[in-house]
């Protein structure tokens, strides 16, 4: 049975990094967000840059996206077993639960908050984007309503990355779904290590070459940041952006490590992982 597999994530966690990787499989393809098809006139082929030019996903839109697999599947090589879909959010994945056309695999990548922290201060940065932010989380969890709107940013973002991974396992533990956690900084860190324990989860033989995937031809979205990517680094700009002491609080914090407890996975000096 032909496979999909869906990335779940918070924004920034290296789901592209991660699906690239994975769709460089000789069985496997990376489609990137499929959810973009979805809206008309949305480019979301980063190789042939004209959706409507692009054999793997020209004509697929508004009308037809619910079938997006079926007529991925029937335009490539046969011996492509599973697509990759790095999507990221939850809405998406639950619309496809009951398609038992396909096995469905899910991955729960995960990211160190304080990165995520670092790279929603960046990113919200007039005062109505960072308002925004903080009504979003009140209506959200009511409960959180005074640290939402009167609390530090660090508060507001760290809570931001809580409840969105604790949504996703909400998610995943819900439906019984056939899921893996790995983190983004274990993928950053032994990028060969990681893929072969995903292949091996998604009945797959770990193809080295795989983790080199700027030397194959990729159909589906893309970030520019990866398309040229030649040296493997981990990001840790968040160590010279945060404070020590705004570091130590979110690690320190005792729902985040509650949570992180729960799925298994630990903070270390450069981030989070699954291996003690």
């Amino acid at each position: 049975m032909k496979t999909v597999v869906y990335i779940l994530s918070n924004n920034y966690s290296g789901s592209h990094y991660l699906s690239l990787m994975l769709g460089s499989h000789s069985r496997a393809m990376h489609l990137g967000e499929v959810k973009q098809l979805r809206k008309a006139g949305e480019r979301a082929c980063y190789l042939c840059r004209d959706k409507d030019d692009c054999a793997v996903l020209g004509g697929i839109g508004p009308d037809n996206w619910t079938d997006v697999y079926r007529i991925v599947f029937s335009r490539i090589d046969p011996k492509i077993e599973v697509l990759v879909d790095a999507s990221k959010n939850t809405f998406w994945a639950e619309r496809f639960l009951s398609d038992d056309r396909y096995r469905k695999k899910y991955v729960h990548l995960i990211r160190d908050p304080r990165a995520l922290v670092r790279r929603w201060k960046l990113t919200f940065e007039s005062r109505r984007q960072r308002l925004n932010q903080r009504l979003r989380l009140a209506r959200t969890r009511p409960r959180l309503a005074v640290p939402a709107l009167f609390g530090g940013t660090t508060g507001v973002y760290l809570y931001k990355w809580l409840l969105r991974n604790q949504q996703l396992s909400r998610f995943i533990a819900n439906h019984k779904l056939d899921s893996i956690v790995v983190t983004y900084e274990d993928l950053a860190l032994d990028a060969g290590r990681e893929v072969s324990r995903l292949c091996r989860w998604m009945g797959l033989e770990y193809e080295p070459a795989q983790i080199d995937y700027w030397n194959f031809e990729h159909h589906g979205s893309q970030k520019e940041d990866y398309a040229e990517v030649r040296e493997r680094k981990i990001d840790l700009r968040w160590k010279g952006f945060l404070s020590a002491k705004e570091a130590a609080r979110i690690r320190n914090k005792r729902l985040v490590n509650k949570y992180l407890v729960v799925i298994g996975v630990q903070f270390t000096g450069d981030g989070l992982t699954i291996h003690s």
